[in-house]
């Protein structure tokens, strides 16, 4: 959960396997946030990392929130434990404890109290997030081509969403659908052949002859889906 005038990079992220094999590195850029780890830090805990200006956050099985003030980082653990890590030095952060790299010295300091911002906080914990996985991770059988917007990932990520608001996270060779009129994108299997056959070179090949100018029509050839002109 990122908080107000929060910015969030993320860094290395990668799932294409086994837990133990991923990787999710994260720089918090200002502002604050709440974390708590998922199947990739209780897979190999040296894999997950929230990196700052001048500290990194290691996990030890955790739930935390991070704050990055004018006079230093701030660390509180809610859930399991956590680690400010700075110049070589580290401080642990067990549960209901706070942490702090200072600017002025980079001193790290275990507080006596926890700071009220952290307890008055009102952004939602993200394990207090309800998530609807099935609706998320829904896929719908790709039988016939309907008319809608398809998208398919070769490399890299995509968040396809929609106007109203909904969304579905895809990764390499993975494609999801839009239905004309719809607001709720879904992903489909097989992959769809018109995305990932299609005769025309990827853009980002390195040697592109020219191709004379023509018309792309839809898939199926279905009324009204000419789509552009393509050169």
């Amino acid at each position: 959960t990122l908080l107000e005038q929060t910015a969030f990079k993320l860094e290395d992220v990668r799932m294409t396997g086994p837990a133990a094999q991923g990787s999710f590195v994260a720089r918090l850029v200002s502002g604050g946030l709440r974390a708590v780890t998922g199947l990739i830090g209780r897979a190999n805990r040296g894999n997950v990392k929230i990196v700052t200006a001048t500290a990194t956050i290691g996990i030890r099985g955790t739930g935390l929130d991070l704050r990055l003030l004018p006079d230093g980082t701030y660390l509180y653990t809610w859930d399991g434990a956590a680690a400010l890590e700075a110049d070589g030095n580290e401080l642990v952060v067990d549960k209901d404890r706070a942490g702090v790299l200072r600017v002025a010295g980079g001193v790290l300091q275990l507080l006596d109290t926890v700071p009220a911002a952290f307890l008055d906080e009102r952004a939602p914990r993200p394990d207090q997030v309800e998530v609807d996985f099935d609706a998320l991770f829904a896929v719908w059988r790709f039988d016939d081509v309907a008319p809608g917007l398809y998208v398919g990932v070769r490399k890299g990520n995509v968040n396809f969403g929609s106007g109203a608001g909904f969304f579905v996270d895809l990764g390499p060779f993975e494609a999801a659908f839009l239905a004309e009129g719809g607001s709720r994108p879904v992903r489909i299997e097989p992959l769809p052949g018109f995305l990932f056959n299609d005769p025309f070179p990827l853009p980002d090949e390195a040697e592109l002859r020219p191709l004379r100018l023509i018309e792309l029509v839809g898939p199926g050839r279905l009324s009204g889906s000419d789509q552009c002109l393509m050169q």
